[in-house]
């Protein structure tokens, strides 16, 4: 009995000597996995860290690389607008230069020859019946001066707004008709075939009977100026019923299609080139144009290149307070 007492006695206490080291085997592992996650977690945390830290730093590079980026851009954008400008200021110095040398030259012409003339005239040097024909070169060349000087003041009334107009009802048969009286001289002393076609109609346009002269006697000055001797120039004048419709057209130069839009500007010409053995500043387009546009027209050229002529278009609105005639059409 006793030995029986002793046993179970052992027993249990190996049992409870087992389970006090399983639990403490227990708190051991547990210990050792708090401690393992707690480093774990440090060494995420150190990871994240240095993870974020080297973000930051790309992110800075690439915030420096687009500094730079944007400033080369910005270097480069100034290194081509100072191009530019310097190509414009120099394309603006050789036109300076090329409009001065044709002035001189365009003023000087018509100087010499009244010069010469009057010279000749005073030392008595000519014959009585070559008198006249001096009085008229004299008088020629003393125009064409005054008119230069005419187009220069024009354009520069043009470019300030200031240009004077008196507004009317405007016969366009009779500003043509003065037009061409002017310019005829001209056109009979290079042959040239004037083939004039008109409408006769009641029918007025608004506008300055002056300044619409000078529109007709520009583009027929210009049409004299490029065909050669022996062509021919073909002068329309029809309405519609809302608009008259001017067309001339030449058998001269022509003119090439991507110079067209360029020749109403001031100062060009189709060929610098051939417009100097022509004379003229290239100013008489121009006139045409902004007074077309100031009688609310339009002004158009076409040209099937060199050597093909060209046809000049203008379309002018008609008074329409104006009682007109018969209503008939020209072809535009």
């Amino acid at each position: 009995m006793t030995r029986l007492s002793v046993n179970i006695s052992t027993g249990v206490a190996s049992e409870t000597a087992l389970t006090w080291a399983l639990l403490g085997l227990t708190l051991v592992v547990g210990l050792i996995a708090v401690l393992w996650a707690r480093s774990l977690g440090r060494a995420r945390r150190a990871q994240q860290a240095e993870v974020e830290r080297i973000t930051h730093l790309q992110a800075m590079l690439l915030q420096a690389h687009a500094h730079l980026g944007a400033q080369a851009l910005e270097r480069a954008r100034l290194h081509e607008a100072a191009e530019r400008a310097q190509a414009t200021a120099e394309a603006a110095r050789l036109a300076k230069d090329e409009f001065l040398a044709a002035l001189s030259h365009e003023l000087r012409t018509p100087l010499n020859a009244i010069l010469a003339w009057a010279q000749m005239l005073r030392a008595g040097r000519v014959e009585p019946e070559v008198v006249p024909r001096a009085l008229e070169a004299i008088e020629q060349n003393a125009r064409a001066q005054a008119r230069l000087v005419k187009d220069l003041l024009d354009v520069s009334r043009m470019a300030r707004g200031r240009l004077q107009q008196a507004w009317e009802a405007v016969d366009l048969g009779a500003c043509l008709d003065a037009a061409l009286g002017t310019v005829r001289p001209a056109a009979d002393n290079k042959r040239l075939t004037l083939i004039v076609r008109r409408e006769e109609r009641g029918a007025r346009v608004r506008g300055d009977a002056a300044r619409l002269q000078q529109v007709f006697w520009n583009l027929l000055t210009n049409a004299i100026k490029f065909t050669p001797t022996g062509g021919r120039i073909d002068i329309a004048l029809g309405y519609t019923a809302e608009e008259a419709i001017i067309r001339v057209t030449d058998s001269g130069d022509g003119i090439e299609p991507g110079r067209v839009p360029a020749m109403f500007e001031r100062f060009s010409q189709a060929d610098s080139s051939r417009s100097r053995s022509q004379g003229g500043l290239g100013l008489g387009l121009a006139i045409v144009r902004h007074l077309v546009e100031a009688h609310q027209g339009s002004v158009d050229a076409t040209s099937e290149g060199r050597g093909h002529g060209s046809t000049f278009l203008i379309r002018l609105p008609l008074d329409q307070s104006v009682t007109a005639g018969e209503e008939t059409s020209v072809d535009s």
